[in-house]
């Protein structure tokens, strides 16, 4: 389970890097975040990638978001999902505060024939700043986009 280390040697320090952004790119292998919610972007983003299963040592660490997305799109597919997400951030990312969970098939959006969209709006406890990721799945790739929300996400 996630928890919350309260170090005050960075909390005013905007020169020291606070984790490691994911995906690893760049010029280094590791990049650092500076700020909470920018690790808190990597932080899900690693959460929903990995299968649950695959770490070693913490084997429930992880969602089934990749082996479900490839499934029929049916509203029991979509609610699965969004208890899986929501379940999995509440016990490892519990410093995030799920603001709006959305799942989008062909049903919701005609432009998605033949893929999914999941759209997450967040924030982190200590701040009041929102950010919301969205993953589109198709059959040849996985993406994500992050950005600030606006007050008409769909």
């Amino acid at each position: 389970m996630g928890y919350i280390i309260d170090n005050k040697e960075i909390a005013g320090n905007s020169d020291v890097g606070i984790g490691v952004t994911f995906p690893f790119s760049g010029n280094k292998i590791f990049n650092s975040s500076y700020t909470t919610i920018d690790q808190a972007i990597s932080n899900v983003k690693n959460l929903l990638l990995t299968m649950r299963g695959d770490r070693i040592f913490q084997p429930n660490f992880g969602t089934d978001l990749l082996g479900a997305l490839f499934q029929p799109a049916t509203n029991e597919l979509k609610q699965f999902i969004v208890d899986d997400i929501s379940n999995a951030i509440a016990y490892w990312l519990p410093y995030i505060n799920i603001i709006e969970l959305n799942v989008l098939s062909f049903e919701d959006d005609p432009a998605l024939e033949s893929s999914m969209s999941v759209i997450l709006t967040f924030s982190v406890d200590a701040s009041s700043a929102q950010r919301s990721i969205t993953i589109n799945a198709n059959e040849d790739l996985i993406k994500f986009s992050s950005a600030e929300p606006t007050n008409n996400i769909v």
